[in-house]
């Protein structure tokens, strides 16, 4: 929970140095003695480095466990275990770099501006997936998204049982597919992304824009249906910064948006409709400009504000 709030350095830092070793080990010791979950158990690993450049101690007992795994799968001929540690400490060691040939953020994208051409298919559409949860909140924030495109003439909505399709009317064409929110308990909510899914597949409708619109705690769900065709991917939870480098894996070429700590509905649909009016004028998206929409129209609230500031552009990444 720490990880996801992005606040995992802190945590550590308020206890004695030993205890935080023994945490440490534990988090990060014999990824590789199970197969089937080493590769996620690393990505977990990955996905909690970018807060640790601020507590140089911390970091240091985190680089040496990382270190002292390796040279034990080495000593042991372990070689799911050396791939693992050995990719994980080239990956801390790029979070750390501060050299001006910047490589973490050459390899994860640092674009000021994302072409709308880089978004189209060959039919000149925009394919955005949205994926919802059928909690109370999922349900709530399902319900405000809906809500932005029927109180505009601008859009079509269609619906089935299980998901429903946004066209635009007017300017450029965009198509977007957002499932429905349903009982989480009994994953009928993971079922209809399954089916929308399989539906796009069939199509060849392929997803440029992925938008998690849920708890961080679902946000692993989210990254299954991460493509390489993924262009733009907004990570409207709590704590999404922590997942940069999971989304950069499997979709190399994306822009990421992501919030540091705290994401919310009353952020991420403003967003999302500044995004969808640029797109729809057949404008670039440049991130300084998009930016500036969201903070004029925040200027008023200082709340908002305050939560839009957690906020991160790819171009700030």
């Amino acid at each position: 929970m720490a990880a996801n709030y992005n606040t995992l350095p802190d945590f550590l830092s308020c206890m004695p140095q030993e205890t935080a070793l023994g945490l440490l080990k534990r988090f990060i010791s014999h990824i590789e003695s199970d197969t089937h979950t080493g590769l996620e158990k690393a990505m977990d690993i990955a996905d909690s480095f970018a807060g640790f450049n601020s507590v140089p101690g911390i970091s240091l007992l985190f680089q040496n466990e990382l270190r002292s795994n390796f040279e034990r799968c080495q000593s042991g001929q372990l070689y799911f275990g050396m791939r693992l540690y050995g990719i994980l400490l080239k990956v801390f060691d790029l979070v750390k770099e501060k050299d001006p040939a910047k490589k973490l953020w050459s390899n994860l994208g640092n674009p000021e501006s994302l072409e709308r051409r880089a978004l189209q298919n060959i039919n000149g559409e925009i394919i955005q997936l949205v994926l919802f949860y059928g909690d109370e909140d999922g349900i709530a924030s399902f319900n405000n998204f809906l809500n932005l495109f029927k109180s505009s003439k601008g859009w079509l909505i269609s619906e089935n049982k299980l998901w429903v399709t946004i066209r635009s009317l007017t300017g450029q064409p965009i198509i977007i597919y957002a499932n429905r929110p349903l009982d989480e308990k009994k994953e009928m909510d993971l079922q209809a992304q399954d089916s929308l899914s399989f539906y796009l597949q069939q199509r060849s409708d392929d997803p440029v824009i992925l938008i998690h619109r849920g708890h961080s705690y679902h946000l692993r769900q989210t990254l299954k249906r991460l493509q390489p065709s993924v262009r733009l991917t907004i990570l409207g939870s709590c704590g999404g910064y922590n997942s940069i480098l999971s989304v950069a894996r499997i979709s190399p070429e994306a822009q990421i948006i992501v919030s540091k700590k705290m994401g919310s509905q009353f952020i991420n649909d403003p967003l999302i409709d500044v995004i969808n009016e640029t797109l729809q004028h057949d404008k670039d998206l440049i991130w300084e400009e998009v930016w500036a929409k969201m903070m004029t129209r925040f200027r008023n609230d200082g709340f908002l504000l305050n939560l839009f500031n957690e906020y991160i552009p790819p171009s700030k990444m």
